[in-house]
């Protein structure tokens, strides 16, 4: 009997010490983020800097989390639009040229930033060395499920989860629509990024790509498994493109392909078929990418497949 006892104590304090372990463990935020890096947070944070993504800041209702954005967001003119006020937000740089003086004295408890390009990574271990939490968000390969899963990460680090869900809902409804009405035209695109002759490679996890093959389009390129290649005016004449798509990036206009003799016999040229993007920071990791996917709509099908003032309501504003 006496080891009966014994037995029986001992799952009592095994109980109570696991018991314990909870009750230390309760509040404690245990995530991966999108680059696959696992964070763990005692709290919901307080005062976030977001170096990217800052318009999640209103489409999950935690603007008062946020004590500084980059640069960019102040240019955006979508958080212009959600935001006249954001000019009051402090600014600490961005990805390129990080003020990490500035950051240390707002004394934040995250830091949200996106560092694909090499040059942002760089920066990102640079941050690291502050000693502050980082969560990486973009690493964006498949629409709208890894937008979503952003979302709710997002949700699940400042405690908006039943707003992450909102927000998906509204996104994966657009996204069923547009499959839902999709033509196959299969028309061919050529997007250039800083040079005409500087383009997007057709690579399916691109955003670019996705877009415009989600819009009807076909994006063409030479054989490639980099983002962007450098081609010749020459093969650009060759595979006589049907729509042009200039990046927002870009330092050239239409105007620039239109009255360049060497591209006056091409399709999308007599068409008059050359587009420059609308100006959208990082739209292919926020809410909006939506709107640039609907841009390409119009231009490949003749409609806009998404109405700007409805998104905005539904994203950030209700």
């Amino acid at each position: 009997m006496k080891w009966v006892y014994f037995a029986i104590s001992l799952v009592i304090v095994a109980l109570s010490c696991c018991t314990q372990k909870l009750e230390d463990r309760k509040g404690v935020i245990d995530i991966v983020d999108m680059a696959g890096n696992r964070i763990v947070l005692n709290e919901t944070p307080k005062r976030a800097v977001f170096l990217s993504g800052e318009s999640w800041v209103y489409a999950l209702n935690i603007k008062e989390r946020a004590v500084a954005f980059s640069d960019l967001a102040k240019k955006n003119p979508v958080i212009l639009k959600i935001d006249p006020d954001v000019e009051k937000i402090q600014s600490v740089g961005d990805m390129s040229r990080i003020n990490e003086e500035a950051i240390l004295a707002l004394k934040p408890d995250l830091i949200v930033l996106w560092d694909e390009p090499p040059s942002y990574r760089e920066n990102a271990k640079k941050l690291e060395r502050l000693g502050i939490p980082i969560v990486r968000i973009g690493y964006i390969n498949k629409y709208p499920e890894d937008i979503c899963r952003q979302a709710k990460l997002l949700g699940e680090i400042f405690d908006a989860r039943d707003r992450a869900e909102k927000v998906c809902g509204y996104i994966e409804k657009k996204w069923k629509e547009l499959e839902a009405k999709k033509k196959n035209r299969d028309l061919k695109v050529l997007y250039s990024f800083t040079a005409p002759t500087y383009i997007a490679c057709n690579v399916s996890t691109q955003a670019y790509v996705i877009f415009i093959n989600s819009a009807g389009g076909k994006v063409v390129s030479p054989e490639c498994n980099s983002t962007w290649v450098q081609v010749s005016k020459e093969w650009i004449v060759k595979e006589n493109p049907e729509i042009w798509i200039i990046s927002y990036y870009a330092p050239f206009k239409e105007e620039d392909i239109k009255s360049d003799p060497a591209f006056k016999e091409i399709e999308a040229v007599k068409r008059n078929a050359v587009y420059k993007e609308s100006y959208k920071p990082m739209q292919f990791l926020e809410p909006y990418f939506l709107l640039t996917l609907s841009e390409y709509w119009e231009w490949i099908n003749g409609e806009r497949a998404i109405d700007e003032n409805e998104l905005l309501w539904q994203i950030y504003l209700t």
